[in-house]
C-alpha cells in the first residue's frame, strides 16, 4: 500500500508473510475540497470488487506454496533478461 503502513506492518517486522489490499478513499482524513471537513467514502463497486479478489485468492490456497515458490525463480529471470538494458540506460 504506497500510502504508508497498516496494521501488517508490524507483524512483518517480526517475519511473518502479510499481504494487503486496499481501496481507494474519498475525503481521506476527511480532507474535502477548499480545506472543508467532510466524511470519508467508498465506492460500492470498488468494495465488492475487493471481495471478489479475496474470495478469489482464497479459493487458491490450497495451492500457496507452488505459487509462492515459483515468485523468486521469475523475479530472477526478469533480472537477468533487463538487467544489460538497465546499465545501458542508467
Amino acid at each position: 500500500m504506497a500510502g504508508g503502513t497498516c496494521e501488517a506492518t508490524a507483524f512483518q517486522e517480526f517475519g511473518y508473510q502479510t499481504g494487503a489490499v486496499c481501496i481507494a478513499l474519498g475525503n481521506y482524513h476527511n480532507c474535502a475540497p477548499e480545506n472543508k471537513i467532510a466524511t470519508e467514502y467508498v465506492n460500492v463497486a470498488d468494495a465488492c470488487g475487493m471481495v471478489d479478489l479475496l474470495v478469489a485468492a482464497a479459493k487458491q490456497m490450497p495451492n500457496f506454496v507452488t505459487l509462492v515458490g515459483k515468485l523468486p525463480k521469475r523475479l530472477r529471470q526478469m533480472r537477468r533478461e533487463a538487467e544489460a538494458r538497465l546499465i545501458k540506460t542508467a
